[in-house]
């Protein structure tokens, strides 16, 4: 990033907010610099989790879901959506078990050119994504998926799209409610979600969050140190504004 101007070449404006950047960031305590970090969440935001799923629930139990009017982000509690908890807990825990699964979802190319220019401007990407591993606990309670399928594949498809601008040690496999935790490690002042928990969660923290836009998290709005985009391709822009800000107020770290 300059020292007093924004990459070129974005796409769309963000939406005009009277608190963005949030004053907390902007104002953080005596003798503290931000790093020019920027963390994203990656089912949701970088990569479309839900088509993949949904072919495989159709397959299995003929239930399908509406990805794009649905309005909550658990599915199988949507009242509004044919599959009931218990199948998608069992469809879920199939699921990871395949190469085909989580190794084979469909990227956002509109999100991965926003995060182009954000990575021309000097800023570093960190992927802080949920993915099971081997010893997690599984939606039945069960200890353990007992396989690192989904981790492995994982990696391999954000290197595989997004290589040229995250770096492997970059990718991190976290619970969600860690994740405000490693933001304060990092210094780290944003982080960009689709899961309206997780962005509330870090925004409590006095982090910044940027909500994409999806249908289950359309009910955010007016929340204190989350920004909900229009558009997907309001991303960059609005990351941008935010760390041009926190230069001009001296609160971030020389590149």
């Amino acid at each position: 990033m300059s020292d007093n101007k924004k990459s070129a070449g974005l796409i769309a404006a963000a939406p005009t907010a009277n608190d963005w950047p949030n004053a907390s960031i902007l104002n953080p305590p005596p003798h503290f610099q931000w790093s020019r970090i920027l963390m994203t969440d990656l089912h949701g935001v970088i990569a479309d989790w839900e088509a993949n799923f949904q072919k495989f629930a159709e397959v299995h139990f003929g239930k399908s879901f509406n990805a794009t009017t649905r309005k909550f982000y658990d599915i199988g509690r949507d009242p509004s959506q044919s599959i009931t908890p218990d199948q998608f807990n069992e469809l879920f825990i199939e699921f990871v078990r395949l190469p085909e699964g989580y190794g084979a979802l469909a990227p956002n190319p509109v999100i991965i050119r926003q995060f182009e220019e954000i990575a021309k401007a000097g800023i570093k990407i960190v992927v802080a994504t949920y993915t099971p591993g081997a010893t997690d606990t599984r939606p039945d309670g069960a200890m353990g998926f007992h396989h690192g399928i989904a981790q492995r594949v994982t990696k391999e498809l954000i290197l595989k799209h997004m290589g040229h601008i995250v770096r492997e040690q970059d990718i991190i496999f976290c619970r969600p409610s860690e994740k405000k935790y490693l933001m304060f490690d990092m210094h780290c002042p944003i982080l960009v979600e689709d899961h309206p928990v997780t962005a509330v969660d870090v925004a409590t923290s006095a982090h910044s969050a940027i909500l994409v836009p999806r249908s289950y998290n359309a009910s955010i709005i007016n929340v204190q140190n989350v920004l909900r985009l229009e558009n997907d391709n309001q991303l960059a822009d609005a990351v941008l504004t935010a760390f041009e800000a926190l230069l001009d107020r001296g609160v971030l770290a020389k590149a």
